[in-house]
């Protein structure tokens, strides 16, 4: 008979039950466990998630806010959080030629160069 606990009779492990589902890792040390997807979009960002949201490195995203074009963050009990919305306001108006206010349905449409 084989070892106790070990999952058969034979000694051998066996993997998950046919149709059981990925067999994801266990949580890292002091990570949480979470059980469903987040579903509401964030309202505060970090510097790295802002950076991200835009494209470009932190320090690119710093520089843009130095620049004015990108507006700071807000302090919220010694964190830093940008604003999802206004950082998205401001990313946009950074292309004044991109307005689709008096454009038809084809973006593409009659451009001169």
């Amino acid at each position: 008979m084989g070892e106790r606990g070990n999952g058969t009779a034979s000694g051998h492990a066996t993997g998950p039950e046919p149709g059981a589902g990925p067999v994801l890792p266990a949580p890292a040390k002091g990570e949480r466990k979470r059980t469903r997807k987040r579903r509401i979009p964030p309202l505060g960002m970090s510097l790295q998630e802002a950076a991200d949201s835009l494209g470009v490195s932190q320090n690119t995203f710093q520089r843009l806010v130095d620049d004015g074009k990108i507006p700071g963050p807000t302090q919220l009990y010694g964190r830093k959080v940008y604003s999802w919305q206004h950082v998205s306001q401001a990313f946009w108006a950074l292309f004044p030629h991109l307005d689709t206010k008096d454009q038809d349905d084809d973006p593409w449409g009659e451009q001169t160069v």
